[in-house]
């Protein structure tokens, strides 16, 4: 079977379809970097047509693994315009190079990529905004969004042992869609779960992510562990999809769950909803959501 990317000691190709759908081979591509001995990287994106809210965020842990490697990173940028559009409206090219253009103009709102050293209110409550502001239906949807988003972040500082985490979002009318990811690179969900007695004997990384996305779970205490929980019941009650990347697993949850084993393991935790907006999206009664 032919690979997807064409390593040339120390040149890259990133697959067309750059989103989290290839994250098997993003994350090969990174552990390789990580292991060369090459000082110098090239990053190949001239055959990418399309960047997602998880492309730019997996491009930031990029940049800066190659910075912690010393590693000098040079750059082939996307060709078509679709794609050279989203590389500068959610923030690579100015994450690369802060002298570069933070925006051109097009049809569809983002929320750049951007690098979250605590955990932030406001910023949630603004991705929750620019995630919301084109679905219909939305009173209780938006707080379980909202709290989700607020407690996704938490549980990456308390959980995955990490001082920071990537967050970038989009919002496209023409495709009726919207896009939120959250990144970071720390020990992941499965190495987390394997810290509680109670899942320390799990061996396979997809049931320990599946466990964290349940009501309740968490690696600390019971009774703690609701953001993934919130997110899982929202797509499953709505048209949209879930995708949990992390160790050696890919999730992804839509009314049913699909599980994939990476060969690589991915390092840290890559979590991405994508909500269609052409549906009234319905979550809880008010009685059941202050239950929560």
């Amino acid at each position: 079977m032919k690979k997807k990317y064409k390593p040339e000691s120390s040149h890259y190709i990133l697959p067309a379809d750059a989103k989290i759908a290839s994250a098997p081979v993003l994350s090969e591509i990174l552990e390789n970097i990580r292991s060369s001995v090459s000082s110098e990287i090239t990053v190949d994106l001239s055959k990418v047509y399309w960047i997602s809210p998880f492309t730019a965020c997996w491009f930031a842990a990029l940049i800066e693994t190659c910075t912690n490697e010393n590693k000098r990173l040079i750059t082939i940028s996307p060709q078509r315009e679709n794609a050279e559009h989203q590389w500068i409206n959610l923030g690579i090219a100015h994450y690369l190079d802060p002298k570069a253009p933070k925006s051109v103009e097009s049809r569809y709102s983002t929320f750049p990529v951007t690098r979250l050293t605590e955990p932030s209110y406001p910023l949630a409550g603004q991705v929750t905004r620019l995630l919301t502001e084109k679905l219909r239906g939305v009173e209780n949807f938006h707080k379980a969004l909202h709290f989700a988003i607020r407690e996704v972040i938490e549980n990456t500082f308390e959980h995955g042992q990490t001082d920071h985490c990537f967050m970038c979002a989009y919002s496209v009318p023409s495709r009726q869609v919207v896009r939120l990811c959250i990144l970071d690179t720390g020990i992941g969900i499965p190495n987390s779960m394997r810290t509680s007695q109670k899942y320390s004997s799990i061996t396979e990384d997809h049931q320990l992510i599946e466990s964290a996305s349940e009501y309740g779970v968490s690696s600390k205490s019971a009774d703690r562990g609701i953001g993934l929980y919130v997110m899982r019941d929202v797509t499953q009650k709505n048209e949209a999809q879930l995708t949990i990347l992390s160790g050696k697993a890919k999730i992804d949850i839509t009314k049913s769950i699909k599980c994939s084993e990476l060969t690589t393991s991915f390092r840290g935790t890559a979590i991405e909803l994508m909500l269609r907006t052409r549906q009234n999206f319905q979550y809880l009664t008010v009685s059941d959501w202050e239950a929560i």
